[in-house]
């Protein structure tokens, strides 16, 4: 299996490479559309077929990391909802132990493919059945620390029968995704308050759901919960983050500074 580090890339991919990271440096677009016309441009360069990019909180090992994402794209609403609820589970921290450990002590972007942390295909098994219902398998993921120990993270996804990211593809992901790091900087740990951490799994994916702009009637059908507890959970999110609207909400979040500063 190799490895992205040791591959050289071709001069057309170079070319393709310097000519995105040129658009986004010389443009005038607001930092949020630059990040989502970076993915899209990779999306381009490496047959993606959905994305997410978001802030998450430190990585600890044997617990479950609580995170927001605030671009995605790909998914269609029930398959993002779904895809936040898996996340949620305990056995998916088991699955990103060995990358989150590694980058535990990286000092710069890492970039790893499923088949590096994860040898044995266990995303292709019964017991991970669920990303064969979301209908994604094949991953890159690329980690980069920003202030106050969080961490920006990108998860680029094929669809689940695709074949497996190539190390010439993770090798022009991670070149990318580390000569902007101006974009992971600016994102900053504001995005990611205090109040973000301490979120249990379920409030975590009701914030995400929030923030994605769901109706309360497609949460609770997404959640299989009720209408009163699904309100139960967004009334204890509007009040952690002193807000009193789902509009408020993701305003909040869109802005940067996640309703917490301190």
């Amino acid at each position: 299996m190799s490895d992205h580090t040791t591959v050289a890339l071709e001069l057309d991919d170079i070319r393709e490479v310097i000519q995105l990271l040129g658009e986004l440096a010389h443009s005038d677009l607001t930092l949020n559309q630059k990040r989502i016309n970076l993915l899209r441009g990779i999306s381009r360069l490496t047959q993606t077929d959905a994305w997410v990019w978001g802030i998450s909180g430190k990585f600890e090992s044997g617990k479950k990391s609580t995170f927001s994402l605030s671009h995605h794209e790909g998914f269609t609403e029930t398959q993002f909802a779904a895809y936040l609820t898996v996340l949620e589970k305990a056995k998916m921290a088991d699955m990103f132990a060995p990358v989150l450990a590694e980058f535990a002590s990286a000092t710069s972007t890492l970039t790893r493919r499923r088949c590096q942390f994860d040898p044995d295909g266990l995303i292709y098994t019964d017991a991970y059945s669920e990303w064969r219902e979301i209908g994604l398998a094949p991953l890159v993921v690329s980690l980069t620390a920003v202030p106050n120990g969080a961490t920006s993270c990108v998860a680029i996804y094929r669809e689940y029968d695709s074949p497996p990211y190539t190390a010439r593809e993770a090798k022009i992901m991670h070149l990318i995704l580390s000569e902007l790091d101006w974009l992971h900087q600016e994102a900053s740990a504001k995005s990611f308050s205090k109040k973000v951490y301490a979120l249990s799994p379920r409030l975590n994916t009701v914030l995400n759901l929030l923030l994605q702009g769901s109706s309360r009637k497609e949460m609770s059908t997404y959640l299989s919960i009720s209408p009163n507890t699904l309100s139960g959970y967004s009334k204890e999110i509007y009040k952690r983050f002193n807000v009193h609207s789902q509009v408020e909400l993701i305003r909040k979040f869109s802005i940067g500074d996640g309703g917490d500063e301190s």
